[in-house]
C-alpha cells in the first residue's frame, strides 16, 4: 500500500475513532452503524495494528456490532486482520504451506 493511501486511511481512521458508537449513549439501541463498518476497516488499511487490536477487542465496540446485527461483519473484520497483521505473518506462511502441502498429496 502506497504511503499516500496510508496517509488518507489514518485520517479517516481518526475521524471515525472520534465519533460515538452510539447515537443514543447509554441506551445502546441506535448504534453509529459508519462507523461499526468504517472504522476497522481504515486502521486495518492505515496499519495501525494496536489500534485496530483495541477496537475489535473493545466490549462496547463489539455490543454496537451486535446491536447493529453485524457480527458476521465482526467476525470478517477479526480474520481481515489476521491476514495481514504482522505478528501472524508466520502463522499465515504455515497455513498456505499446509494447505499447498496437502493438496499436492491428493
Amino acid at each position: 500500500m502506497s504511503m499516500e493511501s496510508i496517509k488518507y486511511n489514518t485520517v479517516l481512521a481518526t475521524y471515525f475513532s472520534s465519533q460515538p458508537l452510539f447515537f443514543d449513549g447509554d441506551l445502546q439501541k441506535k448504534p453509529h452503524i459508519r462507523k461499526c463498518v468504517e472504522l476497522p476497516f481504515q486502521q486495518t488499511r492505515a496499519e495501525l495494528w494496536d489500534d485496530v487490536t483495541n477496537t475489535l477487542c473493545n466490549l462496547d465496540f463489539i455490543q454496537a456490532k451486535a446491536v447493529a446485527k453485524m457480527t458476521y461483519d465482526l467476525v470478517k473484520d477479526f480474520n481481515d486482520v489476521l491476514e495481514v497483521i504482522p505478528e501472524n505473518a508466520a502463522n499465515i506462511r504455515q497455513q498456505k504451506e499446509r494447505r499447498h502441502g496437502w493438496r499436492s498429496t491428493q
